[in-house]
């Protein structure tokens, strides 16, 4: 879709977001428009939602939203798309919790959630949502890891680790195992890199137990 301001996009992202709830207009205007007054936050707000049906009309989506301006107004999108990664993640990661895990279809829920919900669009009001899917996420890197490793898979493993670690590089169990799986690939010169790297970046990972993790680079996975 093409959209007329970066406002009417973010406006349907939030009505998206509320999947089929409506939402008071003096909600979305303080999720919106917080740096506005109210009298003009409110006059932006008129414009933005016009312009947005407009762009859904013109994409041939009629009627999409419902608005009502009794008790102070209220906003709902009565479209849902026929596919949403969203939704598809959000089912993967519950027959995850179900016990019903299949490690390809764990996979693929890690694909479909890329580097998080709404990450590029710097919206304040996604941040919510967006911790609380990096914590469904963490729990999905960490089960396939583990299994990739009792598979003895260890190259596949140190991949998601490594995925792990760009998104949470302050995580010391992640660089541990980092450094258990260089050991299980008997590449102790990367081991002992990637060691001395992360302690540049924080002291108290000076505590990783070294002499345990060549002995036993197992350790790592079982502490977890």
């Amino acid at each position: 879709m093409q959209f007329r301001t970066a406002k009417a996009e973010e406006l349907l992202a939030f009505l998206i977001h509320q999947q089929g709830h409506a939402v008071s207009k003096e909600n979305i205007m303080e999720e919106l428009w917080y740096d506005r007054d109210t009298e003009r936050a409110q006059s932006i707000f008129y414009t933005t939602l016009y312009q947005l049906r407009k762009d859904l009309d013109h994409f041939g989506l009629h009627n999409a939203i419902y608005s009502s301006r009794k008790d102070g107004g209220k906003c709902a999108l009565t479209w849902r798309p026929d596919y949403w990664d969203y939704d598809e993640f959000l089912d993967l990661y519950k027959q995850f919790k179900a016990s019903l895990f299949n490690l390809e279809e764990q996979k693929r829920a890690i694909e479909l959630y890329q580097e998080g919900y709404l990450m590029h669009n710097g919206y304040l009001w996604a941040a919510g949502r967006q911790a609380e899917l990096e914590l469904c996420y963490l729990e999905l890197m960490e089960k396939i890891v583990e299994t990739e490793v009792l598979k003895q898979k260890f190259e596949s493993a140190l991949l998601y680790l490594k995925k792990l670690a760009k998104n949470f590089p302050f995580n010391a169990s992640i660089h541990v195992k980092i450094i258990a799986v260089y050991f299980l690939l008997n590449n102790k010169k990367a081991a002992l890199a990637h060691y001395q790297n992360v302690k540049k970046e924080a002291e108290s990972w000076e505590n990783i137990d070294m002499k345990t993790l060549i002995s036993n680079p197992y350790s790592a996975f079982e502490q977890a």
